[in-house]
């Protein structure tokens, strides 16, 4: 299997830099990935949809979107 080449991490809380339990979603993507674009654009418009979606400040204070290149 290939390596990861990148993921998406959303994360989301109260406290600053403590994320609530259940709030933390994931997407990795491989090189084969990033070459087929529509997986790609589906995964991170999933992450940036999630992130969004968390925007609440009725129930967090804070959300964090991370892309991490390997």
């Amino acid at each position: 299997m290939e390596g990861l080449k990148c993921s998406i991490v959303v994360q989301a809380g109260l406290i600053p830099g403590e994320p609530l339990e259940g709030s933390t979603r994931r997407w990795d993507f491989t090189q084969q990935d990033l070459d087929n674009p529509p997986k790609f654009i589906d995964g991170s418009g999933a992450a940036m949809n999630y992130a969004m979606h968390l925007q609440n400040p009725n129930k967090f204070n804070w959300v964090k979107l991370e892309w991490i290149w390997y």
